[in-house]
């Protein structure tokens, strides 16, 4: 791994949502349709930050 890929990653992960017991206390908190909602908009937060700063750093 380069370390712009390496940056890129960190950036990425830091952002992603990987844990589920965390979406499985939203669930319980918020209700289905919320802990989607949250959820998708964490992934794709995450990939659009992500292919930003890899076209900053190239």
């Amino acid at each position: 791994m380069t370390s712009e890929q390496f940056i890129v990653f960190g950036i990425v992960m830091a952002l992603f949502m990987p844990c589920l017991a965390s979406l499985v206390s939203m669930k319980q908190e918020l209700g289905t349709k919320e802990t989607i909602a949250i959820a998708c908009s964490c992934i794709l937060i995450s990939i659009l930050t992500g292919t930003m700063f890899h076209h900053i750093i190239l």
